[in-house]
């Protein structure tokens, strides 16, 4: 990158060039329904050089909210709480990634430096440019996180409500992205787990061995997952920094609170239709989920679970506990 554009972390603008390459190849018309890679001119600069994000991670981790922020297995106790020395541990698992076997997650960058958001701002108006669709019109969140991690290491098979798109900046990684409308693979029933509150719905099965295609990404390289993509990472040999640029659309939302609908209709003893079976049916599922939510949601949890949290409270005020399971 240019000169202009390594002065982004003292808050200059982010430079003007694309930083989604264009390439007539890359299936654009497939965005949100089918995985596909691409390239990019995201580089590891000063802005997202390990100094740097370790400054960004400690300040992450000094905010009463840390936990919105910041994640790494490797700075809490066993009782999952945080050290009082948890600057002094960043700084050291920064530091010596390739002997710890370690990473961290620092979420929501856009919120803790402005250079950060300029960033997002820029891969949206270019996500918006190659699909040549009003994306800004429709999303109703939408956020940048990056991942640090020692080599060799492995995310653990799960899917996400969002959008996503996976910058590689530096070392390698294979990500194994499986078909989300596969209802062998997804099933309705984790589905509505997921949204009832259950990030780790998704189950890794013996028989989805070969159902997955692999994403080799390296520097220069990132890769898009449609919502609900179920997914597996595995690290290469070095250390490893991705940054993940996000966001939800309002259909999105819709058919999340839909499945909790749903969720609450069985709660009742009810067998009610998946999303997909009936259009009325599914307008009066999305919009009484979303008349239980915050009206003026802070965050991506109060926008997609503020009112099945609230209705799941009026059931156990009444003494009928939702159950563990989805049957």
């Amino acid at each position: 990158m240019s000169a202009r554009s390594n002065s982004s972390a003292a808050g200059s603008p982010f430079p003007r060039e694309p930083i989604v390459e264009a390439d007539g190849s890359v299936p654009w018309t497939e965005l949100d329904r089918r995985p596909f890679m691409f390239r990019h001119r995201l580089q590891p600069n000063t802005l997202f050089s390990i100094p740097r994000l370790t400054e960004i991670a400690i300040a992450a981790a000094a905010r009463a909210d840390w936990d919105r922020f910041l994640f790494s297995p490797g700075i809490t106790d066993g009782a999952g709480n945080r050290p009082s020395s948890i600057g002094v541990n960043l700084r050291e698992t920064l530091s010596d990634l390739e002997r710890r076997r370690s990473w961290v997650k620092i979420s929501s960058l856009h919120e803790l430096a402005p250079a950060y958001g300029e960033v997002l701002a820029h891969i949206i108006r270019d996500l918006e440019r190659q699909a040549q669709q009003p994306l800004r019109q429709m999303m109703t969140f939408s956020g940048l996180t990056v991942f640090i991690a020692s080599p060799r290491m492995m995310t653990p098979y799960h899917f996400d409500h969002e959008s996503n798109f996976l910058f590689q900046l530096a070392g390698t990684k294979d990500v194994h992205l499986f078909n989300p409308g596969d209802r062998f693979v997804l099933t309705e029933q984790e589905i509505e787990q997921f949204y009832r509150g259950d990030p780790r719905a998704g189950r890794y099965r013996p028989e989805l061995a070969g159902k997955s295609v692999c994403h080799h990404l390296q520097p220069g390289w990132a890769v898009h997952h449609p919502p609900l993509a179920p997914h597996l990472v595995h690290n290469g040999d070095e250390i490893s920094v991705s940054v993940s640029v996000y966001y939800s659309l309002a259909p999105a939302d819709a058919r999340a609170h839909m499945y909790q609908a749903n969720y609450v209709l069985r709660r009742m003893g009810l067998r009610p239709r998946a999303p997909g079976s009936s259009r009325l049916g599914d307008w009066i599922k999305s919009a009484t989920l979303r008349a239980m939510s915050n009206r003026s949601p802070r965050t991506r949890e109060e926008r997609l679970f503020s009112g099945i949290e609230r209705v799941k409270r009026l059931f156990s005020a009444g003494g009928r506990a939702p159950p563990e399971r989805v049957r």
